[in-house]
């Protein structure tokens, strides 16, 4: 084996001991490396946000949970505006509906009954961002789905905290199973890693296995099929043979 090889083997230890958190044992393994004067390749931890450590992460998934139970909305979309790549939640329908969801959340928070602080202003300004939300997303797939298309109605309805198609959305449970929602995003957006490569290595192999396997099977089953097409084309050609024949003596 290539000196190269094996130094992109241990790479790809490195990297795999780093991904399920053997720190002791990475340090250990790289101390040793060094002291075989490997090149050694950096560990890059693929994350969205692979500039922020996890504990930033952390204090920053805090504070947009507290602005999202005070009702924080500018303060919110600052920190989602900056920390949450565009592209991500572009990509994935559902996501772009928890978008649509946590608008519609700032949009409603100053009209709960249930809460103590009243800010008519703000209630105005949130509705309006809500509203402007909706009409740069007309026409994409989420807003035709049955969760979020009745919300559309939300800035045209009057008293909607009175109004019977939204008692779901001025419920207590809602905000709560929203708050749920983002906060489990939070934790993958801020942790999604992607696979080490001695992983992928692994699960490609074991996916070519079985595309082999597959592939064989089907070779032996086109196989029976020829010879028993081999088999019924002797048979014919027989009975033609033996027909004609028949034929010679009839005439």
């Amino acid at each position: 084996m290539s000196q190269s090889i094996d130094f992109r083997i241990n790479d790809f230890i490195t990297e795999y001991l780093d991904y399920k958190g053997f720190n002791d044992t990475v340090g250990i393994f790289l101390k040793e490396r060094k002291t075989r004067q490997e090149p050694i390749q950096s560990l890059t931890n693929g994350n969205h946000l692979q500039d922020i450590d996890q504990e930033k992460c952390q204090i920053i998934k805090d504070e947009m949970l507290k602005y999202f139970d005070d009702g924080n909305r500018e303060e919110f979309f600052r920190l989602w505006l900056k920390h949450i790549p565009s592209n991500v939640i572009d990509s994935d329908p559902s996501l772009k509906s928890l978008e649509f969801l946590l608008y519609a959340h700032f949009a409603i928070y100053y009209l709960r009954s249930n809460n103590r602080i009243k800010n008519e202003q703000a209630a105005k300004e949130n509705m309006q961002e809500f509203k402007t939300y909706m009409e740069s997303i007309k026409g994409q797939a989420i807003s035709q789905t049955s969760e979020i298309l009745p919300l559309f109605a939300l800035p045209f309805v009057t008293s909607p905290d009175k109004h019977s198609s939204f008692q779901e959305l001025f419920s207590n449970e809602w905000p709560v199973q929203i708050r749920k929602k983002v906060s489990n995003f939070f934790d993958w957006i801020f942790s999604n890693r992607p696979l080490p490569r001695l992983l992928e290595l692994l699960q490609n192999g074991e996916r070519a296995s079985h595309i082999l396997t597959q592939i064989n099977n089907e070779n032996e089953e086109l196989k029976h099929r020829n010879r028993e097409t081999n088999k019924q084309i002797k048979h014919l050609s027989t009975d033609y043979c033996n027909l004609i024949s028949i034929t010679i003596v009839l005439i």
